[in-house]
């Protein structure tokens, strides 16, 4: 249902529409959960500020995804970055970590030099899809815009910005079904004007209107977001018994426990061998319950 431009909040992604050009977009400003998340990396700031700025367009991506599931954008990098993650789920929380080699520093290009990026859509029904694109580009927005053009063949336009405890973003795309080159140009030219300080400092409100003020623009209901991680002790039980019972007791009488470190948040989950004895107990009588299967079924 479309809403007013002064109803596009801070800590929501607020999906929107030109449809006199054809275009979508969706911007947002979150401050809530940011620091937390990328102070526990304990990165330096150039890469601090990549993370940030990746974390502002997943959720700016999922938002015109219409699936269940988990989407990530991941760098790999043979030089200063070894490997950064985001990932978003279709609820819009979202999280990322970083691995650099050494005091890692410098813009975009010389960051990612060598590297691969990657979008990976896992539905939670159906099978994953995976989009590689060799890095050429200086900016975090200049990548993804080659993503859509190499791989979904839309044109589309990021700024992203991610400052202190704040991140910030904005994404045009012109719809499947437009070939209005005018009208994409026009839009193009509107979001050429956006400074990083600017978008950072001011509300998606503001931008929309100083932006979009003599368009037919049509928003639709704010979508709310988190930055946070999704680790918990259910999901490390889950992972531990996936790996099998015998594996696990392995560990623990090499090591006298069990500790699982989450390398987006830096949470730890600890088992001792009571634990990881009542873990599987219980899994082994859950199984116990199970009905058996009809008969010839085996």
């Amino acid at each position: 249902m479309p809403i007013s431009p002064e109803q596009a909040p801070d800590e929501h992604v607020t999906p929107f529409l030109l449809p006199e050009h054809g275009v979508r977009g969706a911007i947002l400003r979150v401050s809530a959960g940011v620091a937390s998340m990328l102070d526990s990396q304990g990165q330096p700031p150039d890469v601090r500020r990549l993370l940030g700025q990746l974390c502002a367009a997943a959720p700016l991506m999922a938002a015109h995804l219409k699936f269940e599931g988990r989407m990530s954008l991941q760098i790999q990098s043979s030089d200063q970055l070894a490997l950064m993650v985001v990932q978003t789920e279709d609820t819009l929380r979202t999280r990322g970590m970083a691995r650099t080699r050494g005091e890692a520093s410098g813009d975009f290009a010389e960051l990612t030099r060598g590297g691969v990026f990657a979008v990976t859509i896992e539905p939670r029904s159906g099978r994953s899809y995976q989009a590689l694109v060799p890095l050429e580009a200086h900016r975090a927005a200049e990548a993804l815009e080659g993503y859509f053009a190499q791989s979904e063949q839309l044109p589309t336009r990021f700024v992203l910005a991610c400052e202190g405890d704040t991140i910030a973003g904005l994404l045009l795309q012109r719809l499947p079904e437009t070939q209005a080159d005018a009208g994409w140009e026009h839009v193009g030219a509107l979001i050429d004007t956006v400074e990083d300080t600017e978008i950072l400092a001011q509300s998606p409100a503001t931008m929309l209107h100083r932006l979009f003020h003599a368009e037919a623009l049509q928003l639709y209901g704010p979508l709310p977001m988190e930055v946070a991680c999704s680790c918990s002790q259910a999901r490390i039980s889950r992972m531990l018994l996936s790996l099998g019972e015998k594996e696990v007791r392995d560990i623990v009488a090499e090591q006298g426990s069990v500790t699982v470190h989450c390398d987006f948040c830096g949470a730890g989950y600890h088992y001792d061998a009571a634990q990881v004895q009542a873990l599987f107990a219980a899994e082994n009588a859950s199984a116990d319950d199970q009905p058996p299967p009809p008969a010839g079924l085996h």
